[in-house]
């Protein structure tokens, strides 16, 4: 599905097809930075690339997270519906490729291992995400600073 959100798993039976344009993966904490960064990386790829937007769960501090609501047990498929939802906004153009995945691990492992599966050319966080460190950037963005063995783009908060 192009153009609009699609889950990992059903609608795709592989890896996104990179030959056609690049391939990023970018951190997704339901921030509005973090928004900004999966539109602003739709439009570094477009137009024929694939995003992949990765949400942690269950987090250590990531706001959007639906396992920090009452129901700590939500199915794969109500999270992504979650994730979805608020990607929405995100205004994704047409013929940019974006694929959600959430996964069962800390943001910066969560990430890295969606970048090396993936083959990613560049990996995209917010400055600051939810848990708004007072200065500079925040854990996962600093984690990924130096961790990652590829381009790294920091988005401004």
């Amino acid at each position: 599905m192009q153009g609009s959100p699609k889950r990992d798993g059903a609608e795709r039976d592989s890896a996104p097809d990179t030959e056609c344009g690049p391939c990023v993966v970018v951190g997704f904490d339901g921030s509005d930075a973090a928004r900004r960064a999966v539109r602003g990386m739709c439009d570094r790829v477009a137009p024929k690339g694939t995003v992949i937007v990765v949400c942690a769960c269950p987090c250590s501090g990531i706001g959007l997270c639906p396992c920090r609501g009452p129901d700590r047990r939500l199915s794969r498929a109500r999270r992504e519906a979650v994730l979805e939802s608020a990607l929405l906004d995100a205004e994704i153009p047409e013929l940019v490729s974006v694929v959600l995945e959430v996964r069962d691990r800390p943001a910066p492992q969560a990430i890295l291992e969606a970048a090396r599966e993936h083959a990613a050319d560049t990996i995209a966080v917010a400055t600051r995400g939810i848990d708004r460190a007072p200065r500079g950037i925040g854990r996962v963005a600093r984690a990924l600073a130096e961790l990652t063995d590829r381009p790294l783009v920091l988005w401004p908060a």
